[in-house]
């Protein structure tokens, strides 16, 4: 989990933002359900936007609903989501809604003491929360 975040990454080069290439990747959606309206990919590679360049179209001969992007080496999170036709979006949709899953967290704690340049670190914690709405 990225945390819905992207990652650039090429292990071959020095320089892996600049220096990766890309491929044509493509995205397939099996859904049974009658779809009114557009679907999506979004995700922070494309800041979430719903352009016609992400846009999935059905693939009479697979059955399966496709978008192809020219993507970097490395990591994406995505999540299809459905535009009805009066512009509504519905992110759960596809894949559900996960809204009391857990997150964990670490707490680090530091002092700079009286006459020095740098911190010390005094302690350490970490605490799993889960969302109970």
């Amino acid at each position: 989990d990225e945390n819905g975040d992207f990652f650039i990454r090429n292990v071959d080069y020095q320089d892996s933002i600049l220096e990766s290439d890309y491929a044509i990747t493509t995205f397939s959606l099996k859904t049974d359900k009658e779809i009114n309206g557009k679907i999506y990919l979004v995700g922070d590679f494309n800041n979430y936007q719903r352009k016609n360049t992400n846009e999935l179209k059905y693939n009479q001969t697979n059955q399966l609903w496709e978008v192809s992007l020219p993507l970097k080496q490395g990591l994406y999170n995505y999540d299809y989501v459905l535009e009805d036709n009066s512009k509504k979006i519905n992110t759960s949709e596809f894949s559900g809604s996960f809204f009391q899953t857990g997150n964990d967290y670490q707490v680090l704690v530091y002092i700079r003491r009286i006459g020095t340049f740098w911190d010390e670190l005094l302690g350490f914690g970490t605490k799993a929360f889960a969302t109970n709405l």
